[in-house]
This record gives C-alpha cells, structure tokens and sequence, in this order.
C-alpha cells in the first residue's frame, strides 16, 4: 500500500547506509550536553540510560554503546534523518532510485 499510493510527492527513504553517518560531535555535542533547556537535558538523561543499559549486552546495540565515549558523541542517530526527511530536505544532497517492491515488501 505504501509505494501502491497516489503521492502528492515522491516517497523519500533514508537508507541504514546513509543513517550511519549521523552523529552529532565536537563543539555542538558538548554544547547540547551544557545545555540548561529541560527538554534537552531529559533527551540527554534518556540517551545516556540507554547507553549504560546497552553496555551490559541486553540490548542490540551493545558493541555500539562500547564503541563510543558519550562525553565526545552522541550514538549513531539512526532514525534523524528520516524525520529530517519528513519535514524537508534542505542541507541533504539526494539522490533518484528506481526501487521495486514485490507484493511482501521485499526488493
């Protein structure tokens, strides 16, 4: 039903290739862990649950968790970009794919 649907525009995908190489480093990560906006501190707070749950090997992402140091970086933003997408796609460069889909999903 979803790429079957009459669109007003085109569907975007970000792919996990993409996706990979969203993070947030240096000056503005350090910026955003100084932050004092109580919406940014509980994101943080969330983040770094997540980071101490991950490192114990219960969650898929452990060997993530490992590989990072969250007082230098956040983790791999998985899902930002394609929010991102859904609001606009300025400071993106895109680019056009044919995809095909079967009646399962699969490509």
């Amino acid at each position: 039903a979803l790429v079957h649907a009459q669109w007003a525009d085109p569907p975007l995908f970000a792919s996990v290739e993409t996706t990979i190489q969203v993070a947030i480093k240096g000056a503005l990560w350090q910026q955003l862990r100084q932050s004092k906006n109580p919406a940014v501190q509980v994101l943080l707070e969330c983040y770094m649950h997540w980071w101490n749950e991950s490192r114990t090997g219960s969650w898929i992402t452990t060997w993530e968790a490992h590989s990072l140091d969250p007082t230098r970086e956040s983790a791999i933003l998985w899902d930002a970009e394609a929010v991102h997408l859904a609001a606009t796609t300025q400071w993106l460069t895109l680019t056009e794919l044919n995809v095909d889909f079967d009646d399962w999903g699969h490509t």
